[in-house]
């Protein structure tokens, strides 16, 4: 398991794509803010601070004396009128909401995976609409509690392409803020060799094509 406390990981390898090679690095990104203030959708976090508890908190993260605080009451309060989780669909036209996109129309195969997983996680009880926001803002919590620990962070690729003698080359490309506990960011970074590639290969494509225009000039001219 990686060691996100220690601000200086990073791993490198090669990877293949569209008969190009690349050199592709993962490096911890370490200049990212907390994922509460990053983005929406989380419950409020405090500051550091040495004040006690409050009731509907729950300590976030402790330091020696000092602790950030995860408002549950608010939390769970946001959850319900946001619409975190998933809640069950009504009667005839079926809707699922979703934590990040809100509430979207969908078909009945969607909603009877929905209730499945409502089934698996909730037992055969439907549960409340309260019932789902409160789990939703439980795992709101732990995801920001390992983020605390360095259970996971954030990340970042440079993909680089590489000549025929395995030498990096001009060519490249580099994103930052993925969350390493999503394999995502590999799939952007093949993504971006890919880009990388079909660019090389149409640059290559008209140096060829231009140059075949030249010798023909050259042909013509010689035989005026």
């Amino acid at each position: 398991m990686t060691d996100f406390s220690t601000k200086v990981w990073a791993e490198e390898r090669q990877i293949v794509v569209n008969a190009m090679h690349f050199t592709l690095v993962i490096a911890l990104d370490d200049r990212n803010d907390p994922p509460w203030e990053q983005a929406d959708g989380h419950g409020p976090v405090s500051d550091w601070t040495r004040r006690e508890k409050r009731p509907g908190e729950r300590v976030l993260h402790r330091d020696r004396t000092l602790r950030r605080y995860y408002d549950v009451a608010t939390a769970q309060r946001i959850a319900l009128r946001e619409r975190w989780g998933a809640h069950r669909p009504p009667v005839g036209r079926p809707r699922v909401a979703t934590r990040l996109h809100g509430a979207t129309w969908c078909d009945r195969a969607t909603v009877a995976r929905l209730q499945q997983w409502l089934t698996a996680r909730f037992g055969t009880k439907p549960p409340s609409v309260r019932m789902v926001a409160a789990q939703a803002v439980e795992e709101d919590f732990q995801y920001l509690r390992a983020w605390c620990n360095n259970a996971w962070g954030y990340l970042g690729y440079t993909v680089t392409l590489l000549d025929e003698e395995g030498r990096p080359t001009v060519e490249n490309d580099a994103c930052w803020g993925f969350e390493s506990c999503d394999d995502y960011i590999l799939s952007a970074a093949k993504d971006a060799a890919a880009v990388i590639a079909e660019r090389v290969r149409t640059s290559q494509h008209e140096a060829v094509r231009a140059e075949q225009r030249a010798m023909f000039d050259a042909w013509e001219m010689a035989c005026t």
